[in-house]
């Protein structure tokens, strides 16, 4: 591994970049990094071999340092650093992150194209800009409705909307929508719930050497890493009062408790997960441990 060092004052920009670009050609290193002591920038060669890639796959910032970039950073640790497990999962982020800015795009502000491809299902004849404009806000209500549904079918099992609520966004029938609290809720609470979830994390990641954490927009999911396969024992969405804790494991042979672990194999769940536990705090965590190390052995 390269590191090239920079003063404090630098700001590590294309000059800095070129230089360890051209460091990085003339060795066998798979990743180099350049600080300023404050910023570490990871790069490796995605796009061609014993090229540098332009851009860090990886960036942390000592004074806005969370738990996210130490998760990034344990993968450097010696006792958990795999080359190619770090290649891969560079890779993966590189194709989702592009994957991502498209679909958010299309989403926010909708193609032409995009609209067509909708249209073309239910309409039959030319289709002129005038006629895409008035499908537009149709189809944007549509998908809307459409990935809402999908949350809420994830959710009407026993005990998991606040009691008195019906749906989220104002489709059901009444009721208060369900305090969802995703990813950016999560990075911008302090709350019990979050530290609970930490507590959670730390214990997911300590029960194996070869785990991964990957983030969606709803869901951390939790994964054991064969080479270039990943495979996903355990997918959370962080409420506000509780974490809800999916895993492969087969509610047939568990016991299941009321208001503690649910049979969803009938509905739409993370990464097809069977079982779904309610965590509301550190006992709850203890509970579950025997389940989460089940889900982990189902998946190895």
């Amino acid at each position: 591994m390269l590191i090239e060092c920079k003063t404090i004052s630098s700001r590590l920009g294309d000059n800095e970049i070129a230089q360890l670009f051209r460091y990085f050609a003339t060795t066998d290193a798979p990743f180099a990094i350049l600080t300023n002591g404050v910023v570490w920038k990871f790069f490796t060669d995605l796009a061609a071999r014993n090229r540098m890639d332009e851009r860090p796959f990886f960036t942390v910032n000592l004074e806005e340092l969370d738990d996210f970039h130490l998760l990034g950073l344990r993968h450097f640790a010696k006792d958990h650093f795999d080359a190619n497990n770090i290649r891969s999962m560079a890779e993966r982020d590189r194709i989702m992150d592009a994957i991502y800015k498209a679909v958010d795009e299309e989403f926010h502000e909708p193609s032409d194209d995009f609209i067509r491809y909708f249209v073309r299902k239910v309409h039959e004849g030319r289709l002129g800009a005038r006629l895409v404009d008035q499908y537009r806000p149709f189809v944007i209500e549509a998908l809307q409705l459409h990935f809402d549904l999908m949350i809420e079918g994830a959710l009407q099992t026993e005990g998991l909307l606040p009691e008195g609520s019906e749906a989220s966004n104002g489709h059901g029938t009444g009721g208060d929508a369900p305090d969802f609290n995703l990813y950016a809720d999560y990075v911008n609470s302090r709350d019990s719930t979050k530290e609970l979830f930490d507590v959670l994390r730390v214990e997911l990641e300590g029960i194996g050497t070869d785990m991964g954490l990957e983030v969606r927009k709803s869901r951390f999911s939790f994964q054991r890493t064969h080479g270039r396969r990943e495979s996903v024992f355990a997918a959370i969405h962080v409420r506000k009062q509780y974490l809800q804790v999916y895993l492969k494991v087969d509610p047939r042979t568990v016991d299941l408790a009321e208001g503690f672990s649910h049979d969803v194999r009938d509905k739409f769940t993370p990464c097809a997960s069977p079982l779904l536990v309610m965590v509301r705090n550190q006992a709850d965590i203890r509970r579950a441990r025997p389940l989460i190390r089940r889900s982990y052995d189902e998946v190895g």
